[in-house]
C-alpha cells in the first residue's frame, strides 16, 4: 500500500494517509535499507487510525 523512502536520522518525519477501507490486517514493516541491516528500523510513535 504504502512504502516510504528511505530516511536519515536528520530528516523530519513524513505525514502519510493511506486508505485502508476494507482491509481486515494492518502490517507496519522495517526492511534493510540497502546498506546493511546495522541501525535500520522504523518508528511509528504518533501513528492513528481513524474510521
Amino acid at each position: 500500500m504504502y512504502i516510504s523512502p528511505v530516511k536519515k536520522s536528520n530528516e523530519p518525519a513524513e505525514h502519510v494517509e493511506v486508505d485502508i477501507a476494507g482491509k481486515n490486517t494492518l502490517e507496519l514493516v522495517a526492511y534493510n535499507a540497502n546498506d546493511n541491516i546495522d541501525n535500520d528500523h522504523a518508528d511509528w510513535a504518533d501513528a492513528k487510525l481513524f474510521k
